[in-house]
């Protein structure tokens, strides 16, 4: 395992901590104290088949930039931890012990992963770095006051990456409170293993281990909850995006309301409910099984990850308002969905959609979420 770590100072004065592992089988893992991001993750030694001109040293698998500058003003959270709450909520406010509590909008009159000071694009503290023989860790930290964009309590968060020898990425969420308030913290690393960010992921195979999933209205927020089966969303077995995204249920009303779905999110952007019983228990009791979520696989590379996690669901993102606006290192330039986001978190609006079955996370109960990733 290899460690090493570089600072970079912006315009402002302010200096930002970059970390790279490698592993012995060549597999590097890139993070950055802005938004506790993932930055990048490659392998090393492979080069990109489609682009003989790129000098051959590394298969990047996840969408990134490397100006930092990016990560700044990233309006499409790519790599980012995403806190105090991941996905919408709708109407910009949440019910805390039967108080309505208004929150700041940022997406219409919703509130998008947090509102605008969420923690994306703030620059967290590093909180150690642990380097074992098979192992490496690293731990950022970062606060928000009491009041900010409408959530109480004066909440410190955590965010843990390690990477070991046999390419598994751990990746553990912590946050405390001093008040009764709602946590949903999540990763939004964009995916691509062919390596080729400026042509479309859709015929990247995924199979979603779930039952459920949510159907939203034009403004991504969920309205119901129905089988996966028959549906454009049954990645019970493995299927590419692209060949789901053409299938046409044989019930007419089944059929209209798939394709309003795609209509709406320019393919899927919808929360799968990784569970059998979405609604009779606590959706984030503790402590939760850490369990199988979801298998992306890339035909021609032959690389995959494997996703694990204790959250309740996986929000599969397939980057359809992506544009051509991010440049790489290579020359190209992105177009839209040319990454997959998978993001393991509470069902979007959680506080309206299950008002019975949404956790606070409260002085006496911090909140946990574990997600893991094999990567091949």
């Amino acid at each position: 395992m290899q460690l090493s770590d570089k600072f970079f100072t912006f315009d402002t004065g302010e200096k930002s901590h970059f970390f790279d592992i490698i592993t012995s089988s060549g597999l590097s893992l890139s993070l950055f104290s802005i938004g506790a991001s993932i930055q990048k993750i490659a392998f090393k030694g492979k080069k990109w088949s489609d682009h003989p001109e790129t000098d051959g040293n590394e298969l990047p698998i996840t969408f990134s930039s490397g100006n930092p500058d990016f990560y700044r003003i990233c309006p499409c959270y790519a790599g980012a931890t995403l806190a105090p709450n991941a996905g919408r909520i709708s109407g910009s406010s949440i019910l805390l012990g039967g108080e309505t509590i208004p929150l700041t909008p940022n997406e219409g009159a919703n509130q998008l992963h947090g509102g605008p000071h969420n923690l994306s694009a703030q620059n967290w503290n590093t909180e150690f770095v642990r380097q074992d023989y098979d192992s490496v860790s690293i731990g950022f930290s970062a606060f928000l006051a009491d009041g900010v964009d409408g959530y109480p309590g004066n909440r410190t968060f955590h965010a843990e990456y390690t990477l070991d020898d046999s390419n598994w990425l751990t990746i553990r969420y912590r946050a405390s409170t001093d008040r009764p308030t709602y946590i949903n913290m999540s990763n939004h690393t964009y995916w691509n293993l062919s390596g080729d960010f400026s042509s479309s992921a859709l015929d990247e195979t995924l199979t979603v281990f779930a039952n459920n999933v949510c159907l939203n209205n034009e403004e991504h927020i969920p309205v119901e909850i129905i089988p996966i089966a028959r549906t454009i969303f049954d990645f019970s077995s493995p299927a590419s995006l692209k060949s789901r995204l053409d299938f046409l249920p044989r019930e007419e009303k089944l059929r209209s309301r798939c394709r309003r779905q795609i209509s709406i999110a320019r393919g899927y952007n919808h929360a799968f409910i990784l569970s059998r019983d979405q609604t009779s228990r606590n959706f984030r009791s503790l402590p939760q099984p850490v369990r199988k979520a979801c298998i992306l696989s890339d035909p021609v590379s032959g690389h995959s990850i494997t996703l694990y996690t204790d959250a309740p669901a996986l929000v599969v993102y397939s980057g359809g308002f992506l544009d051509d606006s991010i440049g790489f290192p290579d020359g190209t330039h992105s177009c839209p969905s040319c990454a997959i986001a998978l993001e393991a978190q509470d069902v979007p609006d959680s506080p309206h959609v299950l008002p019975e079955h949404f956790s606070i996370t409260t002085p006496e109960h911090p909140f946990e979420r574990t997600i893991r990733i094999q990567i091949r």
